[in-house]
């Protein structure tokens, strides 16, 4: 979904990161009030929450970024570097 959504952000802005226990049936970039799922499967979706606020992109166009959900093929282990980086 690199073409449709983009945000970089500082490890720092990481308040939490965990595995979502919902699937999602739609598959795209999807959002509304800092809350953005970018996902290709419904499956493995990590929820990422930020703070301070940040700036994401849709088709270039800014967008707030409260809260994350994207979707990895390995959600535990990007969850679990999260984590350990935003409780460090």
């Amino acid at each position: 979904m690199g073409w449709a959504f983009r945000a970089t952000f500082p490890r720092a802005a990481v308040v939490s990161a965990a595995i979502s226990s919902q699937n999602s049936l739609s598959r795209g970039v999807h959002g509304f009030a800092g809350r953005w799922l970018v996902n290709g499967s419904g499956r493995g979706i990590v929820a990422i929450t930020l703070s301070p606020v940040q700036r994401g992109y849709v088709l270039g166009l800014p967008v707030r970024l409260q809260q994350l959900l994207v979707s990895v093929p390995d959600p535990a282990r990007l969850a679990s570097l999260l984590e350990t980086r935003a409780s460090a």
